[in-house]
């Protein structure tokens, strides 16, 4: 006799999602596709990471992935409203119980990357068919249940009407990973939460910039073709999404261009789009980098010396400030730190300064990623005069590929002096 899940475990006696609300049923006509494990899941994760899933406050369409399939090319799309990445690949196969080509279908982020991640490797088929999708990999298979026609989705942008300019994918990922540490991660300073790119004057070469009003940083980016402001606030941060992308290609060429207030970047086969905060960028050259450049006296010292110092010492600088202190005399720097419970360490440092004796004291996580971004091994610091309590910048730039970090000095006080 043959027994079924009925039979072993009784009827049903009770609903087990009752209070919940009905999906939206959605009604496919029939159509399936079929790509390559891998291609697909590249795609997923490419798009995924935009996808808000656990975040409370979105729409809830917004947690699916937006596919459109067509002869010859398979897309899908994430976004949260702000970003939203297009990952396209030419490699699949698509059969359709009707003539037309198919609508768009939405299926849930999470639940098919984690099928993809678990699936073998080989060819994988979805079949879309009423409010179902059906995943197929190997001989196992997964039923989804489809809670959107996809009509509620934020429509795809029209992208043949994009300028496109062609840029060096390296100088953009280098200049981009060299500044987004002093990007403003303070909601009060929204208009400095962004990486500016631009020429301040006509004629000049473009530099990207970030600053949060304690620190700087900036790399020149000769030929950029186009004057942007990149958000790096959110979650995730559109800047942080933007390095990953261009760090995970090996093009030697990616294409950017402007749609609206919407910024494009195409990398690969992936379209990575963020809209520009309608904020402008503070005058921070005029504001911080000038005056730092009039600093006259020159502190030399090994970078990867002073980076070990700091490490070293750090251990012993207090939680709340991040202080420690660089006591300059002649033929060395003395790396220093204390507590507020009195706990001391210091380590001295080969150095060149031929000047009267002098302390400074900053925050050593500025100063530590100022130093991890500098290009040359050998650290010139140019430094200015205090006048009274007010402390002036200190500022460190490579001559050579023009990279410039600037940081704030702190008070005295914090170390136990005044």
């Amino acid at each position: 006799m043959t027994q079924d899940v009925a039979d072993l475990i009784g009827p049903v006696t009770e609903t087990p999602f009752d209070g919940a609300t009905a999906p939206v049923a959605a009604a496919y006509t029939g159509f399936r596709f079929s790509v390559q494990r891998f291609l697909l899941l590249q795609l997923a994760d490419r798009a995924g990471s935009v996808v808000p899933l656990g975040r409370e406050g979105y729409q809830t369409v917004l947690t699916n992935f937006h596919i459109a399939v067509r002869p010859g090319q398979l897309t899908v799309t994430g976004t949260d409203l702000e970003i939203r990445v297009i990952a396209t690949t030419p490699a699949v196969s698509l059969t359709c119980s009707g003539s037309e080509d198919p609508p768009p279908v939405v299926l849930p982020a999470k639940r098919l990357l984690d099928i993809l991640k678990a699936a073998p490797d080989g060819e994988v088929t979805i079949e879309v068919k009423g409010d179902q999708a059906r995943v197929t990999a190997g001989t196992a298979n997964w039923s989804l249940k489809l809670s959107s026609d996809g009509a509620d989705y934020p429509a795809p942008p029209d992208l043949s009407a994009v300028e496109w300019h062609e840029t060096q994918r390296m100088p953009l990922l280098g200049a981009l990973r060299a500044v987004r540490h002093a990007v403003s991660k303070s909601g009060s300073n929204p208009n400095l939460g962004q990486v500016d790119i631009r020429a301040r004057e006509s004629g000049s070469a473009p530099c990207v910039t970030a600053c949060d009003r304690t620190r700087f940083a900036q790399v020149p980016l000769p030929g950029f073709p186009v004057a942007m402001r990149i958000p790096a606030a959110g979650s995730p941060p559109a800047i942080q999404e933007l390095t990953r992308l261009l760090g995970n290609s090996q093009a030697e060429v990616v294409r950017v261009g402007l749609l609206g207030r919407r910024l494009l970047f195409a990398i690969d086969s992936t379209v990575f789009m963020v809209s520009q905060l309608p904020l402008e960028y503070p005058d921070v050259w005029g504001l911080l980098l000038e005056p730092s450049l009039l600093n006259q006296d020159l502190f030399e010292v090994d970078r990867d010396a002073l980076e070990s110092a700091i490490r070293q010492v750090r251990i012993n600088a207090d939680d709340a400030t991040a202080a420690i202190g660089l006591k300059l005399s002649e033929g060395r720097v003395t790396v220093f730190a204390q507590d507020k419970y009195g706990n001391q360490a210091e380590q001295p440092v080969e150095a060149t300064w031929d000047h009267p004796d002098r302390t400074l004291v900053v925050n050593h996580e500025f100063l530590a990623q100022m130093l991890g971004v500098h290009p040359a091994p050998r650290c010139v610091f140019r430094l200015g005069k205090d006048v009274g309590r007010r402390k002036a910048p200190v500022l460190l730039r490579d001559e050579a590929s023009g990279v410039t970090g600037i940081i704030n000095q702190m008070a005295g006080a914090l170390l136990g002096y005044a």
